[in-house]
């Protein structure tokens, strides 16, 4: 008997650790993220602060490799454009550092609150929540993203040598070499792998909210019915728009990649477009969730009410006090419904909470009126 009992346990344990997410796993074919963290062990805190000081420095010294016309003097202007860049690389390198932990931990709060419950599909094959994490994993930490994201950076750095700046070409190669590895290769590379890993996490967790029943538990510590962890995909996607936008401000008149009306138009379409997205696949799917989860609590107080009403209703020799107790259990039946309505979080965020992330998120757009804000303050 104690045999069975300790093996029982060990399935469960076993069961258990399959379905908690570790954020290594998310990034074991990602081979800078593997030399930064597993192999070299060096703390977030100080990647980030290096990242700062070496690009912040290198596109000092460099950046005019790519200028039309170089100018022995530094401008204000400049060294605005080289701060813009320098922060929005140093916050890429942050997020693209933390994302894998901050996906690791989203589910893992979702789980541990045990708001994902059993499939909705209820054949024997059905998928459960340890093969949903495998598939998961299987597309975040594919080597294909980082091949392509490689790839994509040289690309972009040779486009921008042979088209965009070809005086950059009589430069030493050491110089083209030196340029690509501490500017060009860690914004473009940490940037896009934050965009991709934050598109898979908003695909993953629709795909969650679709495949299983979601348990919403109304007195949950967090008031958000065991969801407040997809606070953190709000947070994560404002940090990354902020970094976009601090690139584009940087390059609104750096030569020679000055962007036009157009792109300006383009990246304000792109701009509205994401917080569309972002709200639908953040707010709007798991409200609709959650509604459909308090919905189930009230369809049998509503049919119980109804058929009560029925019961209930007073016949011409029904005495008085039976009308009475009619009416109470009807009044009994109201007060318990109303109670489940209100005890039912329908957000998965609170109120206080959504202010603030709504500011953050319509700071990118505040953020485009630094340029006119410089030159205002800089006019001679």
């Amino acid at each position: 008997m104690e045999a069975e009992n300790s093996t029982r346990k060990e399935a469960a344990q076993s069961e258990g650790d399959r379905t908690l997410l570790s954020a290594q796993r998310l990034y074991q074919h990602d081979p800078l993220l593997v030399l930064l963290k597993d192999k070299l062990h060096l703390a977030t805190a100080w990647i980030v602060v290096g990242g700062f000081v070496v690009v912040g420095f290198c596109f000092f010294l460099l950046g005019p490799l790519f200028q039309s016309h170089f100018q022995p003097s530094v401008s204000s202007g400049d060294m605005f454009d080289v701060l813009l860049f320098t922060l929005g690389t140093t916050l890429s390198l942050l997020i693209y550092l933390q994302l894998p932990a901050w996906m690791a931990s989203l589910f893992n709060g979702l789980s541990t609150n045990g708001v994902i419950g059993p499939s909705r599909e209820e054949s024997a094959d059905a998928m459960s929540y340890a093969r949903f994490l495998e598939y998961m994993i299987s597309w975040v930490d594919s080597g294909w993203w980082s091949l392509a994201i490689g790839i994509l950076t040289i690309f972009y750095f040779l486009y921008g040598i042979f088209i965009f700046a070809p005086q950059a070409t009589t430069a030493p190669p050491l110089e083209l070499l030196v340029s690509f590895l501490t500017t060009t290769f860690p914004a473009f590379y940490t940037f896009l792998f934050g965009w991709l890993r934050l598109i898979l996490l908003l695909i993953f967790l629709n795909r969650l909210f679709v495949l299983f029943r979601i348990r919403v538990r109304p007195l949950a510590p967090d008031s958000s019915g065991g969801l407040a962890a997809l606070n953190q995909l709000g947070w994560v996607s404002a940090a990354i728009m902020v970094a976009s936008t601090l690139f584009l401000v940087a390059f609104h008149e750096f030569p020679p990649i000055a962007l036009s009306p157009y792109d300006i138009a383009g990246a304000t379409i792109s701009y509205l477009t994401l917080l569309v997205v972002l709200a639908i696949g953040w707010l709007a799917l798991p409200h609709q969730v959650m509604v459909q989860a308090r919905n189930q609590q009230l369809q049998p107080l509503t049919e119980e009410y109804e058929r009560m009403l029925v019961e209930t209703m007073p016949a011409g020799d029904e005495q008085t006090a039976q009308i009475v107790a009619g009416t109470e259990r009807l009044a009994a039946l109201k007060q318990r419904y109303e109670l489940v309505q209100e005890t039912f979080p329908i957000w998965p965020i609170q109120v206080v909470e959504m202010r603030r992330l709504a500011v953050a998120w319509l700071l990118p757009a505040l953020m485009a009126l630094l340029p006119s804000i410089f030159a205002i303050f800089t006019r001679k």
